[in-house]
């Protein structure tokens, strides 16, 4: 999708449109979470702190995250791909890889599928994507990037390298910052560089990455289109303006993001096996806790009796006063289908349960998030403590 989010903000906002706008939080750590084309011109890019974003651009507009109609289009994105192929990989919520190779119908497949798979979402949601159409993942990527907002590439695999060639070698997959600058100390910029570079000399500098490296500069990528379910996960984290140490208020604000999660879960239609917690103190240590379920599930009271006993356990490991935070998160890790239940496993207690949770999850799904709290996070709403109004995501997920 082109600037997913900010896409979204001006098609619902009239004075938006062809104004440069940052969804993102304005906080003093505040984070862009996306730039509008109209911004990008002034150096404005994603994960950048908002007041640097506004130094380059002063007249930008922020917009706050409402990640629950980002989801829904997301959704309506996703339903449109399926009439195209069974085989899909979500990347996150504003991308994914369809592989057409086993579709029966020739008439369904190649640029003819790419152009109506545009031309339906354009329709449908009013807002634009580009699709990269070729004979791997990585050249289907950088065909998509290459055509970027509302264009279609297409890279046939006799033309992969003389495309490639000129590109900056940043564009191959594991090529990060570090990696980059590396391979421009030893005179390497760009991936015909990379290719006529000593193959024995790359290896013994970067180890097992340089021949991964060299077959992607090729063009070559046998990595697969994997549909299935077992690495995804939803993850909800908040980045404070002030650090906070209140246990009460850290539980509000874990208990919201917790139900947050919870929420995202069931519209996909999955159940969690293990919760995982993210805490972050001032001095950007970074502490993991998880815990596997006693049982799958996608139930709000479940996941937040694990969730906050970890966090307990947290803050029961340091004696004296409480260790303040900059961020805290939850992450449902190991997502899967529901099995079929047992005719009268806790009938009577999981009814009620997810009775709750269905009739939370419409008012969400109707007025916002914000129309609805469970009593225990309504602190964490009034404070509203953060820079950053919240950051979610989904690795591999079901859009």
């Amino acid at each position: 999708m082109d600037a997913f989010y900010a896409a979204i903000e001006q098609r619902d906002n009239p004075d938006l449109r062809a104004k440069p706008i940052l969804v993102g939080g304005r906080g003093k750590r505040g984070v862009v979470t996306t730039a509008s084309y109209e911004a990008r011109p002034f150096g404005c890019r994603s994960a950048m702190p908002t007041a640097q974003a506004l130094r380059l651009c002063p007249h930008a507009i922020v917009v706050p995250i409402r990640m629950h109609v980002y989801a829904q289009v997301s959704r309506q994105v996703r339903a449109i791909l399926e009439r195209f192929s069974p085989d899909i990989e979500p990347v996150s919520i504003d991308e994914a890889f369809v592989d057409l190779t086993n579709v029966p119908t020739w008439s369904t497949r190649g640029e003819a599928a790419a152009g109506e798979i545009m031309r339906q979402v354009k329709a449908e949601t009013r807002v634009t994507c580009s699709v990269g159409l070729a004979p791997n993942k990585f050249l289907a990527k950088v065909a998509s990037d290459m055509h970027k907002p509302d264009g279609l590439g297409v890279i046939p695999p006799e033309h992969a390298a003389p495309v490639l060639a000129p590109m900056p070698v940043s564009v191959i997959w594991g090529v990060g910052r570090v990696a980059d600058a590396k391979l421009h100390s030893i005179g390497i910029e760009t991936v015909g560089d990379l290719l006529a570079f000593d193959e024995r000399e790359l290896t013994r500098r970067f180890g097992d990455a340089a021949p991964h490296w060299r077959r992607l500069a090729l063009g070559l990528d046998e990595r697969e289109v994997h549909t299935e379910h077992a690495s995804r996960s939803i993850g909800k984290e908040r980045t404070f303006s002030d650090d906070i140490s209140c246990p009460a208020q850290l539980r509000a604000i874990l208990m919201d993001e917790t139900e947050q999660a919870a929420r995202l879960l069931r519209a996909d239609g999955l159940l969690c096996r293990r919760i995982a917690l993210k805490l972050r103190s001032p001095d950007f240590r970074t502490v993991s806790r998880s815990s596997v379920l006693p049982a799958p599930t996608n139930q709000t009271p479940e996941l937040w009796s694990v969730a906050e006993r970890l966090l307990s356990e947290f803050l029961a490991e340091s004696p004296g006063p409480p260790i303040p935070l900059r961020l805290i998160g939850v992450r449902l890790e190991d997502l899967g289908e529901p099995a079929q239940q047992g005719l009268f496993d806790d009938q009577l207690r999981e009814s009620r349960t997810r009775r709750v949770d269905a009739v939370s999850d419409a008012i969400a799904a109707k007025f916002g998030r914000a129309a609805i709290a469970r009593a225990g996070s309504l602190k964490a709403r009034a404070a509203r403590p953060t820079g950053n109004a919240g950051r979610h995501s989904r690795d591999g997920h079901r859009p």
